[in-house]
């Protein structure tokens, strides 16, 4: 006889632990999931993504052009942002020389996206094949009233081989 009450009792906090996790889940299955959303002010920055060194590097053999990525951290915005950089004074290319800004420090992230694009048109060197010499250009990002700047991705090292 004590074998079978031995039994029961085991039966009994099975189906005890087993209602128990039930319960657990179904309390826990009510909450409601949120996508992820970044809750802090509107900021820019180079893509980490895209230039996880915050540098990049092309051969100036021909005329190239190429754009550099911004971020636009924040929700998106119902309307364009019209956004300004500068290029830091220790650049060592030129401008007209090495490269052409078409957009002359002006930017834009398009309403409802998340993404912008600097413009660069590189010149082409002189003897691209004989020479090692680099030149750089080091963008700054400026933020305006609405965004600002993030910190750690504000600059960005451009280098042309030429």
């Amino acid at each position: 006889m004590a074998i079978k009450s031995s039994s029961i009792m085991n039966k009994n906090k099975i189906i005890l632990c087993f209602a128990l996790l039930s319960l657990a889940l179904l309390i826990t299955s009510c909450f409601e999931e949120k996508d992820p959303v970044y809750e802090g002010p509107a900021l820019i920055e180079f893509s980490s993504v895209t230039y996880p060194s915050l540098a990049k590097q092309v051969k100036q053999s021909a005329t190239t052009t190429d754009n550099l990525v911004v971020q636009l951290v924040s929700p998106q915005q119902q309307q364009d942002l019209t956004l300004t950089y500068e290029i830091d004074a220790a650049s060592t290319a030129r401008e007209d020389i090495h490269y052409k800004l078409p957009s002359k420090g002006s930017f834009v992230i398009p309403a409802n996206t998340s993404f912008g694009n600097i413009d660069i048109e590189v010149l082409p060197g002189i003897d691209p094949v004989n020479t090692t010499e680099t030149r750089t250009i080091i963008f700054i990002l400026q933020g305006n009233a609405s965004v600002n700047v993030s910190e750690n991705y504000k600059k960005l090292t451009y280098t042309i081989k030429i």
